[in-house]
């Protein structure tokens, strides 16, 4: 426990320490938000405000999950997701600089953004199936003993990787949302990690640590109103250490609970797209889900925090489903 203590502690201060230097040199050379002229009206408040603040996330999230790792797995299991997260948060970095170098919000193609997170996911997924203290088998909820899905791993996690990084960049929609969000999944998968006790499970627990930490000190100064923006750098990277935690366990299923509200955002927005599609009609007045409640009428910290309670519940049911 003092190992996952300390993690937390130090990722927080790292955090809070560099922010405030991250946050000028990123304003100096002109790093700014590039918001969609078809959001929320709102949001135009939120052009020019300092983005791309995930680089400091992805690497205090490495820095902190390799040197507080167990010396078992450091170099191999941990160092594996570590290395996946940095490939999927520099893909977002790509996305964002494409953005600051057009001045708009269109980034990369999504089909260019598609088939590099599907190389990097059958990659790792590979590697995952692979190794002796993972391979095929994944636990369910509410029941012992696990289930070994043989080859039908790989696509499956290939699916599990890639959903999980877009749905954690499409949850990054508020002020906060995401890093506040995901701070409680965090806490829930160190929980969980811990308890369970061992293997690669004290690894993933170091590594659960380190995202809490860091997105504790960066909600810090991305609560509403916003003095920085994470980007796709910070939203990919936060995607991939959480497809990590849940794939390394053997814990995927387990996702739908913890991460209900990254399941609720993707689905109102395949929900609003099926809709125009089948109906020529929308479900909601925009998707994600989030847009659609502000443009009801709800506040930004409101939706912030009512994610925040409902992914705490749903965490505290996937914490006794595992025990």
């Amino acid at each position: 426990m003092l190992r996952i203590a300390l993690t937390i502690v130090c990722a927080f201060i790292a955090t809070l320490a560099i922010m405030p230097i991250i946050i000028p040199w990123l304003k100096k050379l002109k790093f700014g938000q590039n918001v969609r002229f078809f959001g929320p009206q709102s949001h135009f408040r939120k052009q020019g405000v300092p983005t791309m603040g995930g680089i400091l996330i992805a690497a205090i999230m490495a820095i902190g999950a390799i040197v507080f790792s167990h010396k078992d797995g450091r170099w191999d299991i941990m160092g594996a997701s570590v290395l996946f997260m940095l490939l999927c948060s520099l893909i977002g970095f790509i996305d964002d600089y494409t953005k600051i170098a057009k001045k708009n919000s269109n980034g990369l193609r999504a089909r260019d953004k598609t088939w590099m997170l599907l190389i990097i996911c059958t990659g790792y997924a590979f590697y995952l199936y692979n190794h002796p203290q993972v391979g095929s088998a994944i636990y369910i909820p509410f029941f012992e003993g696990k289930w070994d899905m043989g080859w039908l791993y790989i696509p499956f996690t290939v699916l599990v990787l890639y959903a999980c990084i877009n749905s954690a960049n499409l949850v990054d929609g508020e002020d906060g949302l995401l890093s506040g969000v995901t701070l409680v999944m965090g806490v829930g998968y160190t929980l969980i990690c811990y308890f369970m006790g061992e293997g690669v499970f004290m690894n993933m627990s170091v590594l659960a640590a380190a995202l809490v930490g860091s997105c504790l000190g960066f909600l810090i100064f991305n609560h509403y109103p916003a003095k920085i923006m994470m980007g796709d750098t910070g939203s990919f990277a936060i995607g991939g250490a959480v497809a990590c935690i849940s794939m390394v366990t053997g814990m995927p299923l387990f996702l739908v609970l913890i991460g209900i509200m990254y399941v609720v955002t993707s689905a109102s927005d395949i929900i609003q797209a099926l809709s125009y599609k089948l109906r020529n009609k929308p479900v909601f007045k925009l998707a994600p889900l989030h847009h659609h409640l502000e443009l009801s009428g709800w506040k930004e910290n409101k939706i912030v925090a009512v994610y925040m309670i409902l992914t705490a519940i749903f965490t505290a049911i996937a914490f006794l489903a595992a025990m």
